[in-house]
């Protein structure tokens, strides 16, 4: 299968072309996912299967759960903007952190970030995002994505 690739890096079209290579896979309780392989240029070269390639991944449908909140009805103006976050995966998580890769839809801009979360009292939780909206999940926490030394933190209090 052919692939075009787009975001703001890409000049020509030999860098947004790319092939795939997939195949259905049937896990022990019974949820179907894919194994899907990218190759690293525009050429079908060095792709054998769909567990080799340049990029190799492994597309499940995850459970989304939706949480409405009923106090913020009464602090949305019409036309606001609202931003959707739904968590990807858990990177890391301790006592007092936890890492998570989350996809972000804000108006027609989605992508995967990486969220830091810090507990510093039983009521006080510090946050830390990344600022780039990245494409593949894997590369939300990279350090070129998310650097704690180098980002601010948001403190959320709670009653």
């Amino acid at each position: 299968m052919v692939g075009k690739l787009s975001h703001n890096r890409i000049k020509t079209n030999e860098e947004s072309y790319r092939c795939f290579v997939y195949e259905r896979v049937q896990t022990h309780d019974r949820k179907v996912s894919y194994n899907v392989a990218q190759s690293g240029d525009a050429t079908c070269n060095g792709l054998p299967s769909a567990l080799e390639g340049s990029k190799v991944m492994r597309l499940t449908k995850g459970n989304i759960r939706s949480v409405t909140l009923p106090y913020t009805s009464g602090i949305r103006k019409p036309n606001s903007a609202e931003m959707r976050v739904v968590c990807h995966s858990e990177v890391k998580t301790e006592p007092q952190y936890s890492i998570v890769i989350a996809h972000v839809t804000n108006g027609c801009d989605s992508g995967y970030i990486c969220l830091g979360f810090y507990r510093r009292d039983s009521t006080v939780i510090e946050l830390q995002q990344s600022t780039n909206l990245v494409q593949v999940p894997d590369e939300a926490c990279n350090q070129n994505n998310f650097d704690p030394s180098k980002l601010p933190f948001i403190t959320l209090i709670s009653k």
